[in-house]
């Protein structure tokens, strides 16, 4: 492999996406370490390097991580890509939390107001302490519910009678938008009530055997 010290599972970012005049398509690839440069084709001090395409591509050399490479050559060493979305200063970013509950399900929701229709929005949801989601769309003008599906088993019963008023879960969502007026709150709802063993047996026996 033509990378130096080349370090497994390590990430790298591309900066930019370019073609030169003669047609090749060419990446500017970054080791956030700033170390570790490709150096086959198109690396710093190559023979592909003219004074014209290191104008046209504002190059220069330089031992720190950033480095150009060829779109084939990409392929051929990389096997995933992971599509990111930076944000600067222009967006902005409102952000809620909520508890849920798995077994009994809570009937909480988040709720999303937008002044008017909204092009960039980008949602990111989560669970404490865990990756994140992300999903981007547009959306005309109004108020939204928003109502997490939680997945996973419940946690296990436990002998502890307080376990029964104790959150399983904290769900986080954050908006990142070029909108201003957007208002974004949680609204969690009460614990959902667990029933006892009486209300349990009355709903297995069924409205007729109840009247009995």
């Amino acid at each position: 492999m033509y990378l130096k010290e080349t370090i497994s599972g390590h990430d790298y970012s591309i900066l930019h996406a370019a073609e030169n005049d003669d047609g090749i398509k060419l990446l500017q690839i970054r080791n956030p370490w700033g170390t570790a440069e490709w150096n086959g084709a198109w690396s710093d001090g190559s023979k592909e390097w003219t004074p014209e395409r290191m104008i046209q591509l504002s190059h220069r050399f330089s031992d720190d991580g950033t480095f150009w490479m060829c779109y084939d050559d990409f392929l051929n060493y990389w096997d995933m890509i992971y599509k990111c979305r930076l944000f600067d200063s222009s967006w902005t970013v409102y952000m809620t939390w909520i508890n849920y509950n798995v077994v009994p399900r809570f009937k909480g929701k988040f709720k999303l107001s937008l002044p008017k229709e909204c092009y960039q929005l980008s949602f990111c949801a989560f669970k404490e302490g865990e990756t994140s989601s992300y999903l981007a769309l547009k959306l005309p003008a109004g108020d939204y519910g928003i109502i997490p599906h939680e997945n996973q088993e419940p946690k296990q019963e436990k002998e502890n009678e307080a376990k029964k008023y104790e959150w399983e879960l904290k769900l986080g969502l954050r908006v990142y938008s070029k909108c201003a007026g957007i208002k974004l709150e949680g609204l969690p709802g009460e614990f959902p009530k667990k029933k006892d063993k009486k209300e349990e047996k009355a709903e297995e026996k069924g409205p007729e055997e109840k009247g009995r």
